[in-house]
């Protein structure tokens, strides 16, 4: 099953024990959901109702999955992106390098210049 499931199943049973899954391990469990951007977006708007500051990583997370799941998903994250860049966190490099890769891939590259 590998790492990816452990970071899913952990994730679960925190919830299911009622201990408070922490920012990180949201951000892995959006890690884990690679293959499944429906299951990344219910964890990262999971983690944005548990009243903790969401960290560049989860959002880096976010960005990366949908980046890999076709055009769909490239609106969603210039959305998701825009709310980041007004309200925080801060956009990383690797935030930046996720869209860009997005656009590219799925022949919009050339709104990286918008």
């Amino acid at each position: 099953m590998g790492m990816p499931h452990k970071a899913l199943e952990s994730l679960e049973d925190m919830k299911t024990n009622r201990r408070r899954p922490s920012a990180t391990s949201y951000s892995l469990a959006i890690d884990a959901s690679r293959d499944d951007p429906s299951l990344a977006w219910k964890y990262f708007k999971e983690a944005q109702t548990t009243g903790q500051a969401l960290s560049t990583g989860i959002f880096n997370s976010l960005f990366k999955t949908f980046s890999r799941h076709g055009e769909q998903y490239i609106s969603p994250s210039l959305e998701v992106l825009r709310v980041m860049e007004a309200h925080g966190p801060p956009p990383s490099a690797i935030t930046y390098n996720s869209i860009l890769h997005g656009l590219g891939e799925n022949g919009r590259s050339h709104e990286a210049w918008v």
